[in-house]
């Protein structure tokens, strides 16, 4: 799904308490990712951490099982656990970057990277994403430094599970892996940029041109006698906005509507082609940040007053906020008007259909196919903040044990704590407490 400001996930605002779960009950997998969630639960909450924990987060998409929001650092972690019950079977290279089927590899990271773009845009913080495992590396991997290496790194101790060995990996992607990703993430865009070519060319209605009927909304407009042609907003602006967006995507979630500044004019106007140099759009962004931080309305900004109108709007009580359009997929619709605009000869033609395109319905669904535009920065950063964490324990009921343990000695006097300290009383008290703290 397409995220828009309102589609953004505030866990300041929003509880992280519902339980979505498809994996079936009772398989080690299930009992392994319960597991996991538990211990981090018993661990946090000893350490007195300000946090919120979910599981089987739905809106995490590949990264759902366990979701942690420490709120004192406003920072997601998002963890994906990957069992294998008994089996000596390791990660090796086609597994990480598989060359067939890469949306099924259970440690496929163009899969992980997809996910990676639908989170940045769908959570508000800052995030970091782990890989889960029991499963060890392949020691081959040691020997594909043309396609990534790896490099030990840290992690949190609540994160920690074995002092035997690193076990938490960075990957460093070379530039032939983050041009296949780039590639293999992009194919969908490029796919519907050769659908819309088609449909004004030879007036043929593809699969594709379905698939994306939500997301083509703002791209094509059709009339009742089923004549479509591109909207009027599809232009060179598209081009300036998508800039404009990339810089101020790590901030966007944080700018609230704010009191409209009366020297500042913002009309209703349609732009064609805008020519700001990389340093001109950089001071216009810090601008525009300074006006929601700050409301300072600077020289700068009045300088460009007129192309704010591109992207901000005035509310019905008057206040300043970003236009809805103003979201994550004007990067991908600003690199598709810039393939059409070079592979179309009139960008004005309008053609007629033997049968709508649009209906209705369609558009009203708000379930519809997700679709990016990658580029390499976007690659490296999912890598910056992605940990491979391997060779974990095959049971982690030991943990869990010993985190109560911990508990109980807080909570029990001394005299009651060495009555149940042998073996067999130690037992039942788990027992007893760990069906009560196992989420259903």
């Amino acid at each position: 799904m397409t995220s828009s400001s309102r589609d953004v996930i505030d866990p300041e605002t929003i509880s992280l308490v519902a339980y979505e779960s498809s994996i079936k009950s009772g398989t080690h997998g299930e009992v392994y990712q319960k597991q996991l969630a538990l211990v981090l639960l018993l661990r946090l909450t000893r350490e007195g951490k300000n946090f919120r924990l979910a599981y089987e987060l739905t809106s995490a998409d590949k990264f759902d099982d366990v979701v942690l929001y420490d709120k004192t650092a406003k920072q997601w972690i998002f963890l994906q656990s990957k069992h294998a019950d008994g089996k000596e079977s390791k990660i090796d290279l086609n597994g990480l970057l598989p060359k067939t089927n890469r949306e099924k590899g259970d440690f496929s990271l163009y899969k992980y990277f997809t996910s990676y773009m639908i989170i940045r845009n769908r959570f508000k913080g800052k995030t970091n994403f782990v890989l889960f495992t029991n499963k060890r590396l392949d020691e081959k991997l040691t020997t594909a430094e043309d396609c990534l290496t790896i490099q030990d790194r840290y992690v949190d101790e609540y994160l920690r599970f074995t002092s035997k060995g690193a076990s938490q990996k960075l990957l460093i992607p070379t530039e032939s892996t983050i041009q296949s990703i780039m590639e293999y993430t992009n194919k969908d865009l490029y796919s519907l940029k050769d659908a819309i070519k088609q449909l004004f060319t030879k007036g043929i209605i593809t699969d594709q041109l379905l698939k994306y009927k939500v997301y083509l909304k703002n791209v094509l407009t059709e009339s009742e006698n089923c004549q479509v042609r591109f909207t009027n907003t599809f232009n060179d602006s598209l081009i300036f906005i998508s800039e404009l967006y990339r810089r101020l995507q790590s901030e966007i979630h944080n700018f609230k509507p704010i009191v409209k500044p009366p020297e500042l004019d913002v009309k209703e106007i349609e732009y064609g082609s805008i020519n700001l140099s990389s340093e001109e759009f950089k001071h216009l962004a810090d601008a525009i940040e300074n006006l929601f931080r700050g409301g300072i309305v600077s020289d700068y900004l009045k300088k460009y007053e007129d192309l704010l109108a591109l992207i901000l709007t005035t509310t019905v009580h008057g206040q300043l906020a970003f236009k809805d359009t103003f979201k994550s997929d004007v990067v991908s619709k600003a690199e598709l008007y810039k393939m059409l605009k070079t592979e179309l000869s009139d960008m004005n033609t309008v053609i007629t259909l033997k049968k709508k395109l649009f209906d209705g319905k369609d558009l009203r669904n708000k379930q519809h196919s997700v679709l990016f535009y990658a580029e390499a920065s976007d690659v490296r950063q999912f890598f910056t903040l992605l940990t491979l964490s391997v060779h974990q324990p095959e049971e982690l009921e030991p943990f869990i044990v010993e985190e109560l343990h911990s508990w109980m000695k807080t909570w029990l006097r001394p005299d009651v704590l060495v009555s149940i300290s042998d073996s067999n009383h130690h037992d039942e008290t788990v027992s007893v407490l760990l069906p009560r703290l196992l989420p259903h």
